[in-house]
């Protein structure tokens, strides 16, 4: 009988195991949210504009709120030969549409003016509407509140 050869001993016909490394787990880096890149800020003046120019677009019955309507256009000329300036700054959009309602406004403030003048009734007419709102409003604020 051969003499007894303890398992974990090599032998002649059982070869020793071969290592073979395992590659290691494919690691995904970390993803971050990253910020889109801006490349300018947008100009005051056409922020100015547009918000001028929405205020003198609502003074259509109020004359001190018209004058918005002229800084508006102002203010858009202003921003635009700024931007044209500088290319990094933004606002160009915001620019136009003030001096659009700036412009729109004072060109519809200055066709009622002069219809106006020219038909006298019409000037009458809207002043008397005026005065009746006013009237109607002074009238509403006299009247006593109903406690019931």
């Amino acid at each position: 009988m051969p003499p007894e050869i303890p398992p974990n001993e090599p032998t002649s016909s059982n070869p020793p195991p071969v290592y073979i490394p395992q590659p290691p787990p494919e690691i995904i880096p970390p993803q971050h949210y990253q910020q889109p890149y801006i490349e300018g800020q947008t100009s005051g003046t056409a922020i100015a504009s547009l918000v001028c120019g929405i205020v003198g677009t609502m003074g259509c019955c109020c004359c001190p709120l018209q004058a918005a309507a002229l800084v508006a256009v102002i203010c858009g000329h202003v921003s635009l030969s700024q931007i044209k300036a500088n290319p990094s700054l933004q606002g160009k959009a915001l620019a136009m549409v003030g001096m659009i309602l700036g412009y729109v406004t004072i060109i519809s403030y200055a066709l009622l003016m002069l219809s106006s003048l020219t038909n006298p009734e019409l000037y009458k007419g809207i002043q008397e509407a005026m005065d009746k709102a006013k009237q109607e409003m002074q009238q509403k604020q006299e009247l006593p509140k109903d406690t019931t």
